[in-house]
């Protein structure tokens, strides 16, 4: 292989390590919004369940990746990224109850579906990676070296990534490093000139998918807080998001006062008509009725997050 080419699979590399690990760490932070944050851990095993299933499929079928591995870069890359937005969005569906996990037997298909679905994006970036490594197994030391490399600097710009956004948006630049991904297993030399080049008509998709994508994460990229959450947890960490169903108010205080005065104030809009609540909206409480109630719901909490806050 061209040297310079060479060097594009390593960046394609570095870039496709970054975005999985990054996604690991987003999804357990999803994980703690959504449900308890001790359910984050099964992202780990979700992602070596990927993994696995990742090396089990390129160790039986070795002799025709070896023979189609440009292809399968190609095609696991071009993936990439509409499966991590889709499990995303998809797991935000699953009714997952953890307080009836100890007298409903349903609730560990929950978790099981859980697995299927966020094994889906690891399993694609495991063939994707495990696929450079054969492709490239007489320089593994460099492989590695670069896997290694983009899984440090994914998992740092994440973190990052959760002062500047909302949780429900760190999913979007993700999109954006597997899209570049996706380009440089494109990218070819030119037969005349032999100067590496991308095809514009790929780029062209590529770029698209991304937006579409990007586009689809804004629009039903809600994280799913349970109805069983303590409150306690919402009011410790305003970055969950979890008053309302869109994240808009980012307190008790404001919700409550929303509801008791929706019809007589100027609010924003509904999104939909087909689900308000005509019931309420002019309560006609006062600020120290509106306090009380704030300060009732505060006590509907099962006191752990305050305890042992970390």
């Amino acid at each position: 292989m061209d040297r310079h080419l060479f060097r594009v699979r390593l960046l394609a590399l570095f870039m496709a390590s970054a975005a999985l690990i990054a996604y690991e760490v987003a999804v357990m932070r999803i994980f703690a919004i959504g449900s308890w944050s001790n359910f984050g851990s099964l992202v780990i095993s979700i992602a070596l369940l990927g993994f696995g299933l990742a090396g089990t499929l390129l160790t039986l079928f070795n002799l025709r990746l070896h023979q189609h591995a440009a292809k399968l870069l190609k095609v696991t890359a071009i993936l990439l990224g509409p499966t991590l937005a889709g499990s995303y969005i998809a797991a935000q569906q699953v009714p997952f109850n953890p307080i009836m996990i100890g007298v409903d037997q349903t609730q560990f298909i929950w978790v099981g579906l859980y697995y299927v679905i966020y094994a889906v994006p690891f399993f694609i970036g495991a063939v994707f990676i495990g696929t450079i490594f054969v492709e490239l197994q007489q320089r593994i030391h460099q492989v590695y070296f670069w896997n290694m490399l983009g899984s440090g600097v994914g998992g740092a710009f994440i973190l990052g990534l959760m002062y500047l956004l909302p949780p429900e948006r760190l999913i979007g630049p993700l999109i954006i490093l597997t899209t570049i991904t996706a380009l440089l297993c494109f990218v070819e030399p030119d037969p005349e000139t032999h100067h590496l080049q991308i095809p514009i008509i790929p780029s062209f998709f590529l770029v698209l998918t991304m937006l579409v994508t990007i586009g689809w994460i804004v629009v039903d990229g809600k994280i799913n807080v349970s109805d069983f959450k303590p409150i306690s947890y919402a009011h410790q960490y305003p970055d969950a998001k979890a008053y309302g169903h869109n994240g808009y108010f980012k307190s008790l205080e404001e919700i409550v006062h929303f509801y008791n005065t929706r019809d007589v104030q100027l609010w924003p809009a509904p999104e939909t008509l087909a689900n308000m609540n005509t019931a309420i909206g002019n309560l006609r409480l006062n600020k120290t009725q509106e306090r009380w109630i704030v300060e009732f719901m505060k006590t509907l909490s099962d006191g752990i997050l305050s305890s042992n806050r970390r």
